[in-house]
C-alpha cells in the first residue's frame, strides 16, 4: 500500500481529471455559440444565468 510520502512528488492525482472535466466545459460552452451563432442557446446559462465556461474558468483559477 502506498503512502502519502510516495505521492508528494509525483504527478499521479486526480487533479488531471479535474482539469479534464474544466477543459470539457470549455468545449461545450464553446459548441453552442459555435454551432447556433449565438451562446444564448447554452442550457445553463438560460437556467441558472451563468455558462458552462465561466464554471470551468473558474475550476482553472
Amino acid at each position: 500500500m502506498n503512502s502519502l510520502s510516495d505521492y508528494k512528488d509525483s504527478r499521479d492525482n486526480n487533479f488531471n481529471l479535474i482539469r479534464f472535466v474544466a477543459a470539457s466545459l470549455v468545449l461545450v460552452s464553446h459548441s453552442f455559440p459555435l454551432a447556433t451563432g449565438s451562446g444564448v442557446a447554452e442550457p445553463l446559462k438560460s437556467a441558472l444565468g451563468i455558462a458552462f465556461g465561466h464554471i470551468a474558468v473558474d475550476i482553472f483559477l
